[in-house]
């Protein structure tokens, strides 16, 4: 697999804002996981810093773009993201948040249908999608 600019863990990426994290990386995350996910709306929620508001509109937009309903619920930690995956019947979800670092991070969680973090198996798939830029539109 290939060395990205970027942390990743199983169901996250994360990286300092401004390298290795941006706009076109969040699109592309975005694309990638709306590509491997099964049928239905995804979930997006952010924390409060403009950073997640920006992160937001992008990885929203890149849902979009790939024909996916999004339901976008504002700030939200994503354990509660988590539970409005559930209660919407929604195909996953993903967090914007730092997760364990500071404030100078970002990064993406990624939830599957039953607002849990992805297995390893869908974060190998969604990776896969990420590095070869092959969404499904």
């Amino acid at each position: 697999m290939k060395t990205f600019p970027f942390k990743t863990e199983i169901g996250a990426m994360r990286a300092r804002i401004g390298f290795g994290i941006d706009a076109r990386v969040v699109t592309d995350f975005g694309c990638a996981f709306a590509s491997v996910m099964g049928p239905g709306p995804i979930v997006v929620g952010r924390d409060g810093r403009p950073t997640g508001e920006h992160y937001a509109r992008s990885v929203i937009s890149s849902m979009n773009s790939v024909g996916r309903e999004v339901y976008a619920v504002g700030c939200a930690p994503t354990a509660t993201l988590g539970v409005a995956v559930r209660e919407l019947h929604c195909a996953g979800g993903i967090s914007i948040t730092p997760g364990p670092y500071d404030e100078g991070w970002s990064g993406l969680q990624f939830l599957d249908k039953d607002g849990a973090p992805v297995s390893v198996e869908l974060w190998r798939r969604i990776l896969r999608a990420y590095e070869r830029k092959r969404f499904r539109f």
